[in-house]
């Protein structure tokens, strides 16, 4: 099987389950910042390695504010965790982890549409080799169990989506990051990653946190 077909199993996998999610929802009346968000994703490393990502955001901080054109723009900031994979088949199947921060940005007069960077300064990274060997100091040839390293990886991100209306915190999103494995031999490795996915709300927040409102009027024209 390629990755072109494994991926588009993937993707098709990730948009029926978000389906099903949401239509198995009732409409609330909860905006987005109130509430916990499950995040299902396609990941593609350097665009055509195929892989899954499951996250969570918990919302932190919301600002609201009228730019300079007195149109009404919302500033929310999450915190994230996610977990998640992808194989290439002829050199690894990493596992990797990571938290951090992300904001998004959005109009209210634009139906939902944002734009969010984010930035994740805790990560892991294992890699999981194919079957490898290894000779001893006995010089013997020995199989290595669960080949592979482990590698700080923080990841820096950028993306845009979409919020449904009538179905607060539920919507689409797409993302860009940049994974940083270090150390990788004598130096630091950067990949490429995309990921496509759904945005479904979660009935409470993961962690109890108070979530602050502030609301700024535009300094000038």
């Amino acid at each position: 099987m390629t990755n072109l077909n494994l991926s588009l199993i993937i993707l098709t996998l990730v948009n029926l389950a978000c389906c099903k999610l949401t239509c198995a929802q009732t409409p609330a009346a909860t905006s987005s910042s109130q509430t916990a968000t499950l995040n299902l994703s396609y990941h593609g490393n350097n665009l055509w390695n195929p892989g899954l990502n499951v996250g969570v955001e918990q919302p932190w901080l919301v600002t609201s504010k009228l730019n300079r054109k007195e149109k009404p723009l919302t500033l929310e900031t999450y915190l994230n965790a996610d977990l998640g994979f992808f194989t290439d088949y002829s050199r690894q199947t990493p596992v990797f982890t990571h938290f951090g921060i992300n904001k998004r940005r959005y109009r209210d007069d634009k139906g939902g549409f944002h734009y969010q960077f984010g930035f994740s300064p805790v990560g892991i990274y294992r890699s999981f080799l194919p079957e490898t060997w290894e000779y001893t100091v006995n010089g013997t040839v020995e199989k290595v169990f669960l080949p592979g390293r482990w590698y700080f990886a923080p990841v820096l991100s950028f993306g845009m989506g979409k919020l449904r209306q009538g179905q607060p915190g539920t919507g689409w999103f797409l993302e860009m990051n940049i994974t940083t494995l270090m150390p990788y031999n004598t130096y630091i490795m950067p990949l490429l990653n995309i990921k496509a996915g759904y945005r479904i709300p979660m009935k409470k927040q993961i962690i109890k946190i108070n979530t602050r409102h502030i609301s700024k009027e535009p300094t000038g024209k």
